[in-house]
């Protein structure tokens, strides 16, 4: 077993959605790097319209970590394929794998979205013409499963989804 000290995921990918993890900036361009070699070696087009960089400055600026004007000086300059990559505020919910995350782990955007997702559905079950047992299957297999994905990321406390 590895010290915790090296234990360090470099990247979160699932089919065609990549995190790329990293404890510095030298460390982020080198991955940028990587990305580049790997989509040339392909022949792989990066959609820039879904890639951004984001970051919190822990270890540089631990007493204010997100500081916008910080990092946008240091991860405007990030490129993927020539293009620079869009900067994202570390506090603006981003979606990964269906999921709204913030780099300061607030759950609140994805816990209203969820909610909100929750009486939509709600409501269309409710003004439908399906049959009570119809209505029952519905709620047993989508929206349960909906829920079901969130909560294993998401934190929520038991008052939340009370």
């Amino acid at each position: 077993t590895l010290p915790e000290d090296k234990r360090q995921i470099s990247s979160i990918t699932y089919a065609d959605d990549l995190n790329l993890l990293t404890d510095n900036l030298h460390k982020l361009k080198h991955q940028a790097k990587k990305v580049c070699a790997y989509t040339t070696w392909g022949h792989l087009i990066v959609n820039h319209k879904k890639t951004t960089v984001t970051g919190a400055l822990h270890g540089t600026l631990p007493k204010q970590p997100y500081d916008d004007e910080c990092l946008r000086l240091q991860l405007d300059n990030i490129q993927i394929q020539d293009k620079a990559v869009t900067y994202h505020h570390p506090k603006s919910p981003f979606r990964h794998l269906g999921v709204l995350l913030t780099m300061n782990l607030d759950y609140k955007p994805q816990l209203k979205a969820t909610m909100e997702q929750l009486r939509q559905a709600a409501t269309a079950l409710k003004n439908c013409r399906a049959s009570s047992a119809q209505k029952m299957r519905t709620l047993k297999s989508s929206l349960r499963a909906a829920v079901s994905h969130v909560l294993t990321v998401s934190p929520f406390s038991h008052p939340e989804i009370k």
